[in-house]
């Protein structure tokens, strides 16, 4: 099997039926074969470029995550921590399909509005940047969907967020729930800068605790529930 010169493998073909004319491999037949590799020399590679391709999605997903936390001064594993817990709370609330990956993206991509507003005073971009991060995917197809959520990441269910002050179902559910997982992060760091050798279990004890007190109003009730009922035990 050759495609482009290169070759690709090798099909073989073995004892030919008994009752066939002549019972050998005739001409035609090596015609035949010769398509036949053909086309699986051009699946094969197909399938080795949409292979690549996924690669190179996840490790350019990478190096966008490493440089967001480096310009937002995010904690190392701030991205796909947020990626983590937002799509485990997704799941619990049976999430599938297009949504569900758009959370993903969005989970991961959240603050990627300070890559384009690093030029801006500090005050602006925090205030800006889910606007900004909205507005950099908004023109990629595969990325689009995650635009809505970035814009309301910071939006809090009681409408003291930003920057539209939305509440309640106003925001999409997946900016709800990447929003409580963002606070949750803040507080995780908070946590750990005053005692950095807090016992994980203490940690997630402050993690349920914050966002037990903080449900109906900072958080949308059904996304804390998820996450005390799912994350949080599969954490301990």
């Amino acid at each position: 099997m050759i495609f482009q010169d290169e070759p690709i493998g090798v099909m073989e073909v073995l004892n030919k039926r008994v009752n066939a004319p002549g019972g050998k491999f005739t001409a035609d037949d090596l015609e035949i074969m010769q398509s036949l590799a053909g086309f699986a020399a051009v699946s094969i590679v197909n399938s080795r470029l949409t292979h690549d391709q996924k690669n190179f999605f996840a490790n350019t997903m990478e190096i966008l995550g490493a440089a967001i936390e480096a310009i937002s001064k995010s904690s190392t594993g701030h991205c796909w921590r947020v990626a983590q817990t937002s799509c485990t709370i997704a799941r619990r609330l049976k999430i599938t399909g297009q949504a569900y990956k758009s959370i993903y993206y969005a989970s991961l991509l959240h603050d990627i509005g300070y890559i384009g507003a690093q030029r801006q005073s500090a005050q602006r971009t925090e205030a800006s940047h889910p606007s900004i991060g909205a507005e950099m995917v908004s023109t990629v197809r595969l990325l689009s969907a995650a635009g809505p959520l970035i814009e309301a990441h910071h939006e809090l269910w009681d409408g003291s967020g930003f920057p539209h002050g939305l509440k309640h179902e106003s925001i999409p559910l997946g900016a709800r729930i990447i929003s409580f997982v963002e606070q949750l992060e803040k507080v995780r760091d908070e946590v750990k800068r005053e005692s950095p050798k807090i016992p994980e279990g203490d940690l997630h004890v402050k993690l349920e605790q914050f966002a037990s007190e903080n449900i109906d109003t900072l958080f949308d009730p059904q996304v804390v529930a998820a996450y005390l009922v799912e994350v949080s035990p599969a954490l301990n």
